[in-house]
């Protein structure tokens, strides 16, 4: 947890741990009870969720570049895109 934390992550994709064959955690023995691994994975990814939403309170106001992708799925009058840290965003604009 202190890693998340110095390295500030703001999205991870955390799954609870399953040995795939052929690879070395194949032959681990796998000890934790598996309500230990739920509740480890929650708590991860609660403080990756909390530094997503404390790094998109620091960006409202600001201006952001943007990678414009298309047509906002929400709404057909808007753009979306996605910023230089990955946020999706939706924003008035007109195609060119």
């Amino acid at each position: 947890m202190k890693l998340i934390a110095d390295v500030n992550f703001d999205m991870s994709y955390s799954f609870i741990f399953s040995a795939r064959p052929g690879t070395p955690a194949a032959d681990m023995v796998d000890d934790v009870p598996e309500e230990e691994k739920k509740q480890r994975l929650y708590i991860l990814q609660e403080r990756i969720n909390q530094q997503a939403m404390a790094w998109s309170r620091r960006m409202l106001g600001t201006t952001q570049r943007i990678l414009v992708e298309g047509t906002s799925r929400k709404n057909i009058m808007e753009l979306s895109g996605r910023t230089e840290n990955n946020r999706v965003v939706n924003f008035e604009g007109t195609r060119r």
